[in-house]
């Protein structure tokens, strides 16, 4: 018996009706080292502390009653352990029922208890990493197959699908089509083989909004090898992802209109460069589109109309450029097309060219109607061939350039290829831009007075015309030196200079000139918008003490862009001097019944260019009848231009034109020398 209770897995003590120690085994001894110094016959409160004396007499008093009593408890080990107990007391009686002893039976649960704590943290750590996790990440689980078989709310959050909706079904359910085939082909290769794949994925939520996932997907290995199930954790950065866009966006399109800019151009032609048509025998074309009085309507409508036909041009040049052509906005009111598609332009093929070209011309030169206003604007085109193994974007821009210029030059609403020779001329318009800054300041600059007569050929006038004598240029026509004085905005300073000249002369001569003579004086439509324009004309004839009656100010028609209600405002304070006013160039722009109706013009001038053809060409003939005829219902006075010969002066006369300027009555001439 001995024996066997020695090698029992449990304690077993013996304690006397009065609690004395009268018998353990080995494993008890082992167990607690209370027992290790002499004990047998010793009452238990003399041999275990008091905390377990309190804890167990309870329990010992009940059994003594006759009752079996078990029960749990823990106490101090041999190294300070704690030690986990369930104690069975079992009373042993004799003959007449008397509990005379007590068997103690103690089972050792340390390490059950241990391992059944160690299981509890290791579940409470998994349910606080697992709460942890679908706070953050979105998480789903996949059997071998790829079909969903758990998510979390946040997936059902982002996808706006419900558990229902996705359990069941595979990831085909949320896929965007923004990845290609081989994207998804490569991560299936990668778990498949147990490995971990990440990577970012764009999914389509069910409402089809798009949003952006950091993913992980971790396959779980079976006994062979193979994985039984794949978990994705992802993380939304949709945000992110918009703002790399919006980043991307801003560096590579144009803010206002969306077009591409210079620096995806710039890119484009890079990729061009390496592309497998960079080779001998393939062109690229270059089109560089400046619109033509761009800065007159930004100026005179205001900078929000001005953006508003910035945009409606890029909308419709996205109508006609097709990928892979590539239409950049490079600033302002520049824009380039580069025509990269083979079908769009062969080698020495210009006329494919100046097709899409004159396309182009037609769709900007239609109206534009912007928030009210009805906008004309036209294009002037520069264009450049280039082989592609010649291709670089910096030359061909220049070439571009050059050819845009020349369109200017021509008269804008124009066509332009590049041509070397052009750049002679690029060179000559900043040569006169440079002498003009000091044309003033050298005495360069003079004027002369062209008579003008009435049909009697009685002098009643002059207009006064700028002349430009360079040094280094020589004798500048006005018709080339006007438009880069405005272009470059030194036409304000000339113009006063002008008028300045103009009011010095007459108040000089008065006392050898008809005082009823009248002197004209041009004024460019960029003059005319100055705000102060009227008070500085006011300020020069009352510097030059000179009757406003003899000044006549000479409108070209391009004033009307400036729009009706400033320009009749501005036009009545200087009729409320008593300056008249008249409109040169009458017919070449944008003449309109309306516009002679509201205006205060005196005075119509007929273009000379009408005048030179009249006698030859019917439709000439016709202008020139018709604006007459048009004069004098009215009740205005007109003035032809270019009277060369007698023959021109009778017919005019005939038709009923009153007064007549030309080389047949008289040249300009300096004032000291005039007839």
């Amino acid at each position: 018996m001995k024996t066997i209770l020695d090698n029992m897995n449990i304690g077993v003590l013996r304690l006397s009706a009065d609690f004395k120690l009268s018998y353990y085994n080995q494993n008890a001894l082992k167990t607690y080292f209370y027992l290790r110094t002499p004990t047998q016959g010793k009452y238990i409160h003399d041999v275990f502390p008091p905390d377990v004396i309190d804890k167990v007499l309870p329990f010992l008093r009940t059994a003594l009653k006759g009752e079996q009593v078990k029960f749990s408890i823990n106490l101090k080990g041999l190294d300070e352990e704690t030690l986990f107990l369930d104690v069975n007391v079992i009373p042993e009686n004799d003959k007449s029922e008397k509990v005379i002893s007590l068997l103690c039976l103690i089972e050792n649960m340390t390490e059950m208890k241990l391992a059944e704590k160690e299981n509890e943290e290791l579940n409470r750590s998994r349910a606080e990493l697992k709460k942890a996790l679908d706070q953050h990440a979105i998480v789903a689980t996949t059997n071998s197959k790829g079909v969903i078989t758990s998510v979390n709310e946040k997936f059902c959050n982002i996808s706006q699908f419900s558990a229902a909706e996705l359990i069941g079904k595979t990831h085909a359910l949320v896929n965007s089509g923004t990845h290609p085939p081989r994207f998804f082909k490569t991560m299936w290769q990668t778990i498949r083989s147990g490995q971990v794949w990440s990577g970012e994925v764009c999914n389509r939520a069910k409402d089809g909004s798009l949003y952006w996932v950091n993913s992980t997907v971790v396959p779980f290995i079976d006994e062979n090898n193979k994985p039984y199930k794949y978990i994705a954790i992802r993380a939304d950065i949709t945000d992110r992802k918009l703002a790399e866009q919006n980043v991307h966006r801003l560096a590579m399109y144009d803010e206002l209109t969306n077009l591409p800019n210079r620096r995806h151009l710039i890119d484009k032609a890079k990729s061009l460069a390496k592309s497998k048509h960079h080779t001998q025998g393939h062109s690229y074309a270059l089109l560089l589109i400046d619109l033509d009085n761009f800065k007159m309507i930004n100026d005179t409508l205001g900078h929000s109309i001005g953006d508003l036909l910035l945009k409606e041009v890029s909308r419709r040049l996205e109508s006609i450029v097709l990928s892979p052509n590539l239409i950049a906005r490079l600033g302002g009111d520049e824009f380039v097309i580069l025509l990269d598609d083979p079908t769009c332009i062969k080698d020495g093929d210009f006329h494919s060219v100046d097709s899409f070209a004159q396309n182009i011309r037609e769709t900007i030169s239609r109206v534009f109607y912007l928030d009210g206003y009805e906008v004309h604007t036209t294009p002037s085109i520069g264009l450049t061939i280039i082989n592609a193994c010649d291709f670089e974007l910096s030359e061909a821009l220049k070439q571009a350039d050059i050819a845009m210029y020349h369109s200017k030059e021509r008269g804008r609403n124009m066509i332009s290829f590049y041509d070397p020779k052009l750049q002679a001329s690029i060179l000559e318009r900043n040569e006169i831009n440079q002498g003009l800054i000091n044309a003033i300041a050298k005495k360069e600059l003079n004027v002369v007075y062209q008579p003008i007569h009435n049909t009697s050929k009685e002098l009643i006038g002059y207009e006064a015309l700028l002349r430009w004598d360079s040094p280094k240029l020589g004798s500048v026509s006005p018709d080339v030196f006007i438009p880069i004085a405005e272009e470059t905005k030194q036409i304000n300073q000339i113009g006063q200079w002008v008028l300045e000249q103009v009011c010095e002369e007459m108040s000089k001569n008065d006392a050898y000139s008809n005082p009823n003579l009248s002197v004209a004086v041009n004024v460019s439509a960029l003059q005319f918008q100055d705000p102060n324009f009227v008070p500085q004309v006011l300020e020069t004839i009352n510097r030059f003490s000179i009757q406003p009656s003899r000044l006549k100010l000479e409108l070209t028609e391009g004033v009307i862009l400036m729009g009706t209600e400033m320009l009749i405002k501005r036009m009545k304070d200087l009729k409320n001097l008593g300056i008249n006013l008249s409109l040169d160039d009458f017919g070449t722009g944008y003449s309109s019944l309306s516009y002679l109706t509201r205006f205060p013009i005196d005075t119509l001038k007929i273009d000379k260019s009408f005048i030179d053809k009249m006698l030859i060409s019917s439709e000439d003939e016709s202008v020139v009848k018709a604006i007459l005829t048009l004069a004098t219902s009215l009740g205005k006075n007109v003035i032809a231009e270019g009277v060369e010969s007698e023959e021109q002066f009778q017919y005019l006369k005939r038709l009923g034109c009153q007064f007549f300027q030309g080389y047949l009555l008289g040249k300009p001439q300096s004032f000291n020398h005039r007839e």
